[in-house]
C-alpha cells in the first residue's frame, strides 16, 4: 500500500506555499498512491492571524477555502481517475470550521474519506502533532519530550513509525529505540531569518521504507502572496457567478 503524506498547507494564509504545494499534488498524482494524508491545518482559518487576507474584507472565508481546496486538491484526484482514499487528521487551525468546511466540499466528487484525530495505516501513526499544545511556528524540530511522548504511543499502538506536522520549519527524521521519527515541515513562509530553512516535502510511505521528496526550487516569498492574492481573487468571482452575489 502507497500512502503519501503531507504537512500543514494552510489554505487561506497569504504566506501559504500553494504554488510549491500544487506542484507536489501534481508529482503525487502521477504515483497512484492509495491513500493521501493530510496532516492537519488544511486550511488557515479565519479571523485569528493578521496573515490571513480574509482580515481585510468582508467575504466568507470558509466559501473561498472550500474552493481553493477543491483546485488545488480535490480536481486533481479527480481529473487523474485515480481512487485514492483521502485521509484528513485534525489540525488545531481547522478543528473549529472542518464540518462546515469538508463535507459541503467533498459532494459530487466521488472519493472516499475520513476525518480523524490519528490514522494508523499499516504500522504507521499519522497524527497532527505529538504534544496536546504547541506553539507551532515556533517549533523548529523534534525535541526530547516529544521522542519520549512518540516512544510511549509506539509502544501503546504497536507502531514502528510516528509521522506528524505542526513544525513550521524543516524535515526532522531520526529512529529513536526502533522508532522511526518523522515531522513534516509546513507550507507556511516565514518572512525572516528562519525562511531559508524552508523546503517543501512530502513522504511516500510504505509499510518497509520511506521517500521524501522536496522542492527544491521555491518561490519567492511575493511570488507566493501574489499567488494567493490572485487565486482567492479567481475564487471570489467565481462564487458570486455561482452565487448570483457574494455573501457578506
Amino acid at each position: 500500500m502507497k500512502v503519501v503524506a503531507f504537512g500543514d498547507i494552510h489554505i487561506g494564509n497569504v504566506m501559504a506555499d500553494l504554488i510549491s504545494f500544487s506542484h507536489a499534488m501534481d508529482e503525487v498524482i502521477r504515483y497512484k498512491p492509495d491513500i493521501i494524508v493530510l496532516l492537519g491545518d488544511v486550511i488557515d482559518g479565519a479571523m485569528k492571524y493578521p496573515t490571513q487576507i480574509f482580515k481585510q474584507s468582508s467575504i466568507r472565508p470558509i466559501d473561498v477555502q472550500r474552493k481553493l481546496f477543491r483546485w488545488l486538491v480535490l480536481d486533481k484526484i479527480k481529473n487523474a481517475g485515480i481512487k485514492s482514499k483521502l485521509v484528513i487528521i485534525m489540525g488545531n487551525h481547522d478543528t473549529n470550521f472542518i464540518e462546515n468546511f469538508l463535507k459541503p466540499a467533498l459532494q459530487g466528487y466521488d472519493l472516499e474519506y475520513e476525518y480523524v484525530t490519528k490514522a494508523v495505516i499499516g504500522r504507521t501513526l499519522f497524527l497532527h502533532y505529538i504534544l496536546r499544545r504547541g506553539r507551532g511556528s515556533y517549533a523548529t524540530s523534534i525535541t526530547p519530550m516529544m521522542v519520549t511522548m512518540m516512544l510511549s504511543q509506539a509502544l501503546a499502538l504497536g507502531v514502528k513509525r510516528i509521522v506528524f506536522s505542526h513544525i513550521h520549519r524543516g524535515l526532522a527524521h531520526l529512529i529513536v529505540g526502533g522508532v522511526e521519527m518523522i515531522a513534516l515541515p509546513s507550507f507556511m513562509r516565514f518572512n525572516d531569518s528562519y525562511d531559508y530553512m524552508y523546503v517543501p516535502c512530502y513522504a511516500i510511505i510504505d509499510d518497509n521504507a520511506v521517500t521524501f521528496r522536496c522542492i527544491e526550487d521555491r518561490p519567492t516569498i511575493s511570488d507566493v502572496q501574489l499567488y494567493n492574492i490572485d487565486i482567492i481573487d479567481k475564487a471570489i468571482k467565481e462564487i458570486i457567478k455561482e452565487e448570483g452575489k457574494l455573501y457578506v
